[in-house]
């Protein structure tokens, strides 16, 4: 993989592995960042909880 970001997403079908462009949108890859680690306040998870752990997405489309 070349330099940069990565979040990985472990799914019923699998593993995503998606690149942050976080040079082009810097506020929305530190939010998701802070977000992801637990850093970054919020009204639905305390400080220190990942926002995202145990989430559900709506759904993944196959060839979007």
């Amino acid at each position: 993989m070349e330099n940069g970001i990565y979040a990985k997403f472990n799914t019923s079908k699998g593993t995503i592995t998606v690149k942050l462009t976080h040079d082009k949108t810097p506020g929305t890859g530190g939010n998701f960042i802070g977000l992801a680690e637990g850093q970054l306040e919020n009204e639905a998870k305390p400080l220190g909880k990942p926002y995202s752990d145990g989430l559900k997405y709506h759904r993944v489309i196959a060839d979007f």
